[in-house]
């Protein structure tokens, strides 16, 4: 709620497409990116959530984790082929999600998902867009060029400063405005530091998923 209302704060009159980034997987993007929408859906506000992270997409298996699932979605028409509408009537949420084959540069280039989202702006108080991180690859970029807002997702610890700070750099200077960064597993308070901070790195894998978090060794404060 607190993040809810933070964005509604900052968000501009004209600004309802928000995408949702971070540097690497395993940082909390795509929770942090449903229960915005969930949030958002609860005060009465109607909300597209985009399952744009093709290549590890899992919105849905959040959304159904409570036990009740997904139905269509026919209010929205006929959609292209490999891509789905459904709606969960225990969160409020209409869920757009692609198929298998479905490359979001091809369709960014054939101004698919532009001619798509300005359709939908009518139709929604909100579009939230769930993106790949945008320190391995660069779909996220490209839907920067589509959405109003960029809201960054950074686990605290997870990722090093600078890799953070170039991953940022892939965002930064699109039609998106930058609106900030939510500091994710945030310890309250200095107590209770060690005195070296974990450092993970992730690779992308052969079978078009993403590699598994990968320790690394430990550096100092």
């Amino acid at each position: 709620r607190a993040l809810r209302n933070t964005v509604l704060h900052g968000l501009g009159a004209e600004e309802k497409v928000l995408m949702v980034t971070s540097t690497a997987p395993g940082e909390g993007k795509t929770t942090a990116t449903v229960n915005l929408a969930a949030s958002l859906a609860s005060v009465h506000k109607k909300v597209l959530l985009i399952d744009a992270d093709l290549r590890n997409p899992s919105v849905c298996d959040l959304i159904s984790a409570d036990g009740e699932g997904l139905i269509p979605a026919t209010a929205l028409g006929e959609m292209p082929k490999n891509v789905e509408v459904r709606y969960s009537p225990a969160h409020q949420l209409t869920i757009m999600t692609f198929g298998e084959g479905m490359k979001l540069w091809s369709a960014i280039n054939h101004q698919w998902l532009q001619k798509m989202v300005a359709k939908m702006r009518p139709q929604f108080d909100y579009i939230i867009i769930d993106t790949p991180p945008c320190g391995l690859l660069t779909d996220a970029s490209i839907v920067a060029d589509v959405a109003d807002v960029v809201l960054y997702i950074i686990d605290q610890d997870g990722v090093r400063t600078p890799r953070i700070r170039a991953a940022m750099d892939t965002v930064l200077g699109k039609k998106a405005r930058f609106m900030g960064c939510v500091l994710n597993n945030a310890a309250s308070g200095l107590i209770g530091y060690g005195s070296n901070y974990g450092y993970g790195y992730s690779r992308y894998g052969r079978d078009g998923k993403y590699g598994k978090q990968d320790s690394d060794q430990s550096f100092p404060c």
